[in-house]
């Protein structure tokens, strides 16, 4: 098979080491857009709304400076100061115990408190205990149970009553109809195949029944031979509706 495919002849095989070292030249944008000349000063605003001639703009009136705080620095003697002296006092120095706890290098004993004072007592010496775990075997009652219960006693036996005949609640099989539908429907009479149309005196259309009635005769209006109608099957005797699927081959 060619191997010229529409991928390889697209992107076409380059040298790994090459693209390694090349590096691609910048492309430097150029300033597209130039100024005319300087901006003119008289802008919108200012050619609304100019000055206003003989009016003086009202001077600035600043308040008037009290000096709750005093004209010198302020005290640094305050009333905590004043009433907190420091006051020296003398600290004891700190106390170190040294270490009164060492390691000895003989082996701990065995024998501890809890295992001198908890003891394992002799079991042969004492009477083992009742159990008066229940009986896991069954013990069948002396005298028989009374069938006659609360349910029993208070809900007798009572003879069913015999189901009232309701003729509305009755389901009837489905019943096959004694007439034989209408084979000459609205959309057959509506759609026919051109060809000669020839009714009977029932309305029933008569001739070839391949598809539609009346649709294999010819414009002479000669009935179709036995090569277009379905096999033993008459167009000029016989007028009832075959259903194609039907028809024997």
């Amino acid at each position: 098979m060619p191997d010229g495919t529409t991928y390889k002849m697209s992107y076409e095989a380059f040298d790994p080491k090459s693209v390694r070292s090349c590096r691609g030249v910048p492309t430097i944008a150029k300033e597209n857009l130039i100024s005319a000349g300087d901006f003119h000063d008289d802008t919108t605003h200012k050619m609304s709304y100019g000055a206003w001639p003989g009016i003086k703009k009202q001077s600035i009136i600043y308040p008037r400076d009290h000096k709750l705080s005093g004209d010198g620095p302020m005290q640094e003697l305050t009333t905590h100061k004043h009433d907190y002296t420091p006051k020296p006092i003398d600290t004891s120095p700190v106390i170190v115990n040294p270490p009164s706890i060492g390691l000895s290098s003989a082996p701990m004993e065995r024998n501890s408190v809890m295992s001198m004072s908890y003891k394992c007592p002799d079991y042969n010496s004492f009477e083992p205990a009742t159990s008066y775990k229940p009986l896991t075997r069954y013990l069948p009652p002396e005298s028989p149970v009374d069938d006659s219960t609360t349910q029993k006693l208070s809900y007798m036996p009572w003879k069913p009553q015999q189901k009232p005949d309701m003729p509305w609640a009755r389901r009837y099989s489905y019943v096959l109809p004694n007439v034989p539908l209408e084979t000459h429907t609205v959309y057959n009479g509506s759609y026919m195949a051109p060809g000669k149309m020839i009714e009977d005196s029932g309305g029933h259309l008569e001739g070839c029944y391949c598809l539609f009635p009346t649709e294999c005769f010819d414009a002479d209006g000669n009935p179709p031979n036995k090569t277009t109608c379905p096999p033993n099957y008459d167009p000029n005797t016989e007028n009832t509706r075959v259903n194609p699927g039907e028809i024997p081959s």
